[in-house]
């Protein structure tokens, strides 16, 4: 369930980051410029990260990972609010 939650968080991120560049935002993150705020690409690499925590990790860095996507899940969702709203 944790790994899923960290697929389905990264690909909402990548699709409010759509929205909010549609919207005139800028991506600050400058690894995610490079690739593109594509949905499907954000999960693959969502995927191979939960693929490389189980070879090489304990798993935790999955549930870390949970906390902070959340968190910019969170912020990218005020933020595409306050550019619809006009703010």
């Amino acid at each position: 369930m944790t790994e899923l939650l960290f697929v389905v968080l990264n690909m909402t991120d990548a699709g409010l980051t759509n929205i909010g560049l549609q919207l005139g935002a800028v991506e600050v993150n400058p690894l995610m410029s490079m690739v593109g705020s594509v949905p499907v690409i954000k999960g693959l690499i969502a995927v191979a990260l939960i693929a490389a925590d189980r070879k090489f990790g304990s798993g935790w860095a999955i549930w870390f990972g949970n906390h902070i996507v959340f968190t910019v899940v969170v912020w990218n969702s005020f933020m595409v609010m306050k550019l619809v709203l006009g703010g």
